[in-house]
This record gives C-alpha cells, structure tokens and sequence, in this order.
C-alpha cells in the first residue's frame, strides 16, 4: 500500500508538473488583450494634439510620392520611427504630455520615411506650416559621427541604400531637462536577407522577379512586426511584462493543492 500511495503521489507532482507548464506557457489562461497601437499625444502652443500612425502615413507617403514616386516600404521605415517616439516619449516624460517645442529627436537612420515620421512628430518637416504652430528639433547623425545636412526625400533615399541593422537607433530628448531615452531596434527584428534583397531590389536593379517577391514579404512582416508587437520584442533594453495574477494565482493554487494531496496520503 505504500508503494501504491507513494506511486498516486508521483502521478499528482507529474500531472501537477504539467498543469504549471500548461499556465506558464497560456495554455489555459485567459486570452490576452490584443495590441493595440496608440496614438502619440503632445502639446502644441498649449492645445492637445493626438498623432495617430495614419496621420503620419498620409503625410510621410505623399512628400515621398511626390518627390521620388512609389515607395511601399516606407510603411516599414516609418512604423519603426513612430513606434521609436511613442516609446521615448513614454520613457523619458513618464506619462506627461510633451510640448511639441521641448521635443528633439536626434536618428542614425538616413532614410525618407523615418525621417520625415520624426518630422511630423516635431513639427520640423516640409509643408508643416498649417500643421503645427510650435516645433521641436530633428536631425539625422549617422553612427560614423557625420551629421547629414541634405535633408531632402531624394538625398535620403540615395543615403538609405547601404543602411545596415545598426543605424535603427534613435535618440529622443526632453530639451528642457536633458533627459534623453535611446532606443535601439533588436537584430532579429530582421529577416537574415533583408538588407541585401533591400540593395538588391531597390538600388542595384538586378532583383529577380523572385527576389522583389520575397523583399516584399520581407519589408511587410516587419511592418507588421512594428505596427502590432510589444515594445520588448522590439527594441533592445525593453523588459519583458512579470506574469499576469492569474498565471500566478494558478501557480500557488496548483502547489497548495499537490502539497494538500500529498499530506493526506
């Protein structure tokens, strides 16, 4: 009989074992709230102004169009940039609302649609005349030092062509206070072959039809990567959250019973 309730004791731990693997691992938890994108709210000339990535999207898309033509990527490029503000401003004003003049921003990606993200955000890029009454401070300093004078679209774009997974680093500062929150997207944000194909297809035209094909699946999943995961998965430094109550609560519950069972027996 001993040997049959030391057994039954086992069989608890190991179905008890798999329970918490179960929890860990959301098998049974409650469905997780899906993420959602928020807007970028700052203050201009003392008006609250929310900045949503569809309002970055019509302006970024139509100075690019108009100046170099087609250019779908720039989704990409310009989700990374507003998702790099949403988060320095997060950081570095703990959930105050910014002016929009006490913004700098300061990249080392020379490209077109981050740039002009940033630009919009503080109220420094072309045509923002009717768009904002304050403005902050942008520039791009690419990681050699250099800082870039030629700001226009089609110079950026020329710029953009060897850019390599170390220029996605953005500095966003409170120039008020000094306080400044860099943040530096992760490597694996990037598909192995996604530099290459982006010289390949974009600048040296000796793309197969093959090969615009997967640059576009390429640049989409990490549009998409941009615009719906977690800040962690994203940028480097970022925590990931502790477990929800509920994986923890289970937890306990599961070792108070085991231990419960295993007393009696």
């Amino acid at each position: 009989m001993k040997l049959v309730g030391k057994a039954f004791v086992a069989v608890l731990v190991l179905f008890g074992l798999l329970a918490v693997v179960a929890v860990i691992t959301g098998a049974e938890a409650p469905e997780e709230a899906e993420f959602e994108l928020e807007d970028i709210m700052i203050e201009d000339d003392g008006k609250e102004v929310a900045i949503s990535l569809d309002d970055v999207s019509e302006y970024v898309m139509g100075k690019i169009e108009d100046k170099i033509g087609s250019y779908p990527q720039g989704e990409m490029f310009f989700s990374c940039a507003y998702r790099a503000a949403l988060l320095g401003i997060s950081e570095v004003w703990s959930g105050e609302v910014p002016s929009r003049d006490d913004i700098r921003i300061v990249s080392s990606l020379p490209e077109p649609g981050s740039a002009l993200c940033f630009q919009y955000i503080t109220g420094t890029g072309p045509s923002m005349e009717d768009l904002r009454t304050e403005e902050g401070e942008f520039k791009i300093v690419l990681i050699d030092g250099t800082e870039v004078e030629d700001m226009s679209i089609e110079h950026l774009y020329e710029l953009s062509e060897d850019i390599i997974a170390g220029d996605w680093k953005f500095e966003i500062s409170r120039i008020s206070t000094g306080e400044t929150f860099e943040a530096v997207v992760k490597e694996d944000v990037f598909p192995e072959d996604f530099f290459e194909l982006h010289k390949k297809v974009g600048f040296d035209r000796t793309a197969s039809k093959k090969d615009e094909e997967v640059f576009t699946w390429r640049w989409t999943e990490i549009r998409d990567r941009f615009q719906g995961s977690e800040d962690y998965e994203l940028f480097e430094g970022m925590e990931e959250p502790s477990p929800s109550s509920f994986v923890v609560a289970t937890l306990i519950a599961i070792i108070i019973v085991i231990s419960a069972m295993a007393v009696k027996i």
